[in-house]
């Protein structure tokens, strides 16, 4: 498995490049998964704008499948299934804490 840690997301060609050449596929073909329940963990008075503006991003630029997992309400199997078939995963920022929580429960 190979990691690409963009913490821009998809906002610029380049990074949209290099995620072709990690995957080994042109981002038409390329399926992601979307974790996003981090984001949900953040101050609730702090606007969240930024999570529409990532998403679009990469609705811009994947051209395969894009699936979002749920952590909390699927059982595991399921969401091993969902990693399974994707190409990347795709950690939406937010809590680092509540990430890490996330990725421990699957363990």
């Amino acid at each position: 498995m190979k990691l690409l840690l963009a913490s821009q997301g998809f906002l610029t060609k380049e990074i949209a490049s290099e995620v072709e050449t990690v995957v080994g596929k042109n981002l038409n073909e390329i399926n992601i998964a979307i974790v996003n329940e981090s984001y949900l963990e953040l101050d609730r008075d702090k606007d969240k704008r930024w999570v529409i503006k990532e998403l679009s991003c990469l609705e811009k630029y994947i051209g395969g499948r894009i699936d979002f997992i749920d952590f909390k309400r699927l059982p595991k199997d399921e969401i091993s299934k969902r990693i399974e078939q994707a190409d990347l995963i795709y950690f939406v920022g937010g809590s680092k804490m509540y990430l890490r929580e996330l990725l421990e429960s699957m363990i």
